[in-house]
């Protein structure tokens, strides 16, 4: 999940994911875009510079970016992630 500091909707999708993280066996984290320190993260991927709607979601397996979208919806997200773990 891809966030800045004060945005409400990120925090209403960080709290539903809170609430599955133990569902799935899979890591998630989050990157607070208004953080300092995250130039190299964005030259090396440069479609993070891209994100305009937040909080913005992927999937990432085996280093591959499986789906993205953004929205807190935390049901989309049980969606995607049954997608691909089944």
């Amino acid at each position: 999940m891809f966030s800045k500091k004060d945005c409400e909707q990120c925090e209403k999708l960080e709290a539903g994911i809170c609430l599955i993280e133990n569902s799935y066996s899979i890591r998630m984290c989050k990157v607070v875009l208004s953080d300092s320190g995250l130039a190299e993260l964005k030259m090396e991927h440069s479609w993070i510079s891209n994100i305009d709607i937040l909080p913005f979601n992927t999937i990432f397996s085996n280093g591959k970016m499986l789906d993205s979208w953004s929205g807190s919806s935390i049901e989309r997200l049980n969606l995607k992630l049954k997608k691909y773990l089944d």
